[in-house]
């Protein structure tokens, strides 16, 4: 049995995305480059979360509540911790569920609102640089 990480996992499921993009347009009779299609998905809501572990997620979270996220993020990384942290809030407050639970909660059950990758790397993973 082959185990994925969360990381190889995403890098898959973009792939697969812009595989799937540049399909559909020509579908529709356009024709897409893969940067093109790239481009596309990157903005897109992504239905399998955010690929990250719940044992990442905890101390993030907690450091984004405190307003203390480490200066060494991204804008990319720190948009989808804060985001993760609202989602974890919300679902704290209308369910009184202990942290780790709406961690695990959110990154099971939420939609991510895009692939939190700049171009530059999204680009990389889909021509298997990284």
């Amino acid at each position: 049995m082959t185990y994925l990480t969360l990381t190889q996992i995403r890098n898959a499921r973009l792939r697969a995305d812009v595989r799937s993009e540049c399909r559909r347009a020509e579908q529709s009779g356009r024709r897409l480059s893969y940067g093109q299609a790239l481009r596309r998905v990157l903005h897109r809501p992504v239905s399998q979360g955010y690929f990250v572990s719940v044992d990442h997620a905890l101390p993030m979270v907690r450091w984004a509540i405190s307003g203390k996220l480490p200066a060494w993020l991204s804008p990319m990384r720190r948009q989808m911790w804060l985001e993760i942290t609202d989602k974890v809030i919300a679902r704290r407050h209308a369910t009184g569920c202990t942290a780790v639970d709406a961690i695990a909660h959110v990154l099971q059950s939420s939609t991510a609102s895009r692939y939190f990758l700049s171009p530059a790397t999204a680009q990389k993973i889909l021509y298997h640089e990284l």
